[in-house]
């Protein structure tokens, strides 16, 4: 049983003993490890050797807490990666995805560049915002790095990011209040970039026919990770737009029960795409290793601050 609350902001003991309780059925035992800054770096330097320096406008953003979570998920979730070149292209991804996810809607001039990305991108126009030009760059070139259907699926992610940033205004300024539970799920798969990142787990050299039935419950694992793991993040910054949000308001429950309703739909998921990857060896190794890496990021992550609950020390 989760424990249950009609307050809009969930106790600090509920909440941990709910996360605890969700970190212990996914089996994690990930050590606390320090910041790669050797990788980090590295990824400055591709980053200023593709255009996108610290003279530019929103460098700060992007230098700080955009690239440096990027590196710790290429170094933690995505360490199985043998291809350095590849494992770079994800951070670099991951980089811009971050940099996009939390641009200014009041700027006025962030706020177009990142209306018309998609529109642009599509059109083979230049991005006026380097680093959002750097994530465009990054996109183009997962075809060199992973099978078409994988690349196809990277893309298509990335850009429904865009998309899901552009309505999460427009539900702002029009006071679009979700109402219907499949809505809530609609706008987080749009949201999460889940497809790219599940496809990353594997190398193009694997036939995708070992991997390719278990990817919807990697994307659900993906997603609802985040979800319950920035959870406490969000209550204490205010942020309304989200996934828990979304479900407790429209099941018309409350915050922690939602919570609850992710956690047993995530644990599921992982279950069974363990089940469908077991034939494989080789799959099953670096499906585990991402995992446990996934769960150790969001863990340690400054950026999840849950330190502060007393998760970990």
């Amino acid at each position: 049983m989760y424990p249950t609350s009609s307050s809009i902001k969930a106790t600090q003991t509920g909440l941990l003993e709910v996360l605890q309780s969700f970190l212990t059925r996914c089996s994690f035992k990930v050590p606390y490890h320090p910041f790669d800054t050797a990788f980090y770096e590295l990824a400055v330097q591709e980053s200023e050797r593709r255009g996108a320096t610290a003279c530019c406008k929103g460098a700060d953003k992007y230098f700080g807490p955009s690239l440096k979570a990027a590196v710790s998920i290429a170094t933690m979730s995505y360490k199985h990666v043998e291809d350095k070149s590849t494992r770079m292209l994800v951070c670099l991804f991951t980089a811009g995805a971050i940099y996009l996810d939390d641009a200014s809607a009041t700027d006025p001039e962030d706020r177009l560049n990142v209306d018309k990305f998609n529109e642009r991108f599509v059109a083979g126009e230049v991005q006026p915002d380097p680093f959002l030009a750097l994530y465009a760059e990054t996109m183009r070139e997962m075809y060199n790095h992973f099978g078409r259907v994988a690349a196809n699926s990277i893309v298509s992610a990335g850009l429904n990011l865009c998309n899901s940033v552009v309505l999460e205004t427009c539900s702002k300024e029009l006071d679009i209040v979700a109402t219907e539970p499949d809505y809530a799920l609609f706008y987080r798969n749009m949201s999460g970039t889940a497809d790219a990142y599940a496809f990353f787990i594997f190398p193009p050299t694997m036939s995708i026919s070992i991997y390719i039935q278990a990817i919807p419950d990697i994307v659900k694992i993906l997603n609802y990770t985040n979800d319950i793991l920035s959870f406490y993040k969000e209550e204490t910054t205010g942020d309304e737009v989200n996934c828990v949000s979304l479900v407790a308001t429209s099941r018309k429950v409350s915050k922690l029960e939602a919570l609850g309703i992710l956690i047993d739909e995530c644990v599921a998921a992982h279950q069974n795409a363990v089940k469908i990857i077991t034939p494989s060896r080789e799959a099953l190794e670096m499906y585990h290793k991402w995992m446990q890496g996934y769960l150790a990021y969001h863990v340690y992550a400054e950026r999840y601050r849950l330190n502060e609950l007393g998760l970990w020390c």
